[in-house]
């Protein structure tokens, strides 16, 4: 069982034919989203096993959220239940269907996790998923480095998921991101958040340098072009997915995540998967990721599929 590590929080969309219609309200639609909770929830709907750990408001949007996990089969007994409120993001996405984000956070739920909060893991937790915008502001980011470090022999997965408007200094970014890069044994990120990263710098030089950093498995998902993977046995490959319509982007790393997750897991362990695959196996799997996101694309909001949605 995967135990994925973060945030918890709605995504909100404002309505624009309602706001061109009448300008003075604004009807919202509110989707849980944050990276790790879909995360979480993907891996649940297409056949896997996951934990949720981070902090959950005890608000009626954070019952919401707590139902949401169970309904979902994702394991709660690892959450932690805080006073402090439930996080929203007002998402607007652009003509192409890409995500922009401004975060409502301040003193929210998520981010109140501290190192005393950790839990104790048994046997049934063989592998961790971390990464979003807790990865660097305290409380949780030193819970969560605690975390890796005392787990960092079980199988260690990130995607960092840079949010500059919540941490604009990309510094700070540089430094966690690098840092949980040297416990991981699977990278997954995006081309926007290389370019956050390092401006400049091209995707061989990045990947590489983290491979010899420490993981395995590098994956960068690059929007409309093909998805690029550097593995420490050989170099890199692509796999190009179908061209569709796009609904919205949102959450469609997280489902490209989420599939990854799920198919190293019904391979074997996760942590020997990416450290002896073939190219043939990767590419494979590669595949059934982009087939997630494709159908989050065509989908409003982080709306990630069911195994049965990516096999027919």
């Amino acid at each position: 069982m995967y135990l994925v590590c973060g945030e918890a929080l709605f995504d909100c969309f404002v309505d624009q034919e309602q706001e061109r219609s009448s300008p003075t309200r604004a009807r919202i639609h509110a989707v849980a989203g944050g990276s790790p909770l879909n995360v979480a929830r993907g891996i649940a709907r297409m056949g896997g096993r996951a934990a949720f750990f981070g902090g959950i408001s005890t608000d009626d949007l954070g019952d919401r959220l707590y139902r949401l996990l169970e309904s979902e089969g994702v394991e709660t007994r690892f959450v932690q239940r805080v006073a402090a409120s439930t996080p929203l993001s007002f998402v607007g996405t652009d003509s192409a269907g890409s995500p922009s984000y401004v975060f409502y956070n301040q003193g929210t739920a998520e981010c109140a996790i501290t190192s005393k909060d950790l839990p104790v893991l048994g046997e049934s937790i063989d592998g961790l998923h971390v990464g979003s915008y807790p990865m660097t502001v305290e409380p949780i980011a030193d819970a969560l480095f605690a975390l890796v470090a005392k787990r960092k022999e079980s199988f260690i997965s990130l995607d960092p998921n840079v949010r500059p408007a919540i941490v604009p200094d990309m510094g700070r970014w540089r430094e966690r991101v690098e840092a949980m890069v040297s416990y991981a044994n699977l990278v997954r990120t995006s081309i926007e958040d290389l370019e956050y990263l390092y401006p400049g710098r091209s995707l061989d030089e990045i990947a590489k340098g983290w491979l010899a950093s420490g993981p395995d498995l590098v994956i960068v998902t690059c929007g409309y072009d093909p998805v690029l993977a550097w593995s420490a046995r050989f170099d890199r490959i692509e796999h190009r997915p179908p061209a569709i319509d796009v609904v919205d982007t949102v959450g469609a790393g997280d489902s490209f995540q989420a599939a990854l997750l799920t198919r190293l897991a019904e391979l074997g362990s996760p942590k020997e998967i990416v450290r002896g695959i073939g190219e043939d196996a990767l590419g494979e799997i590669l595949a059934f990721a982009a087939s997630a996101a494709v159908i989050t694309c065509q989908r409003r909001g982080a709306d990630l599929p069911s195994r049965a949605d990516i096999e027919t």
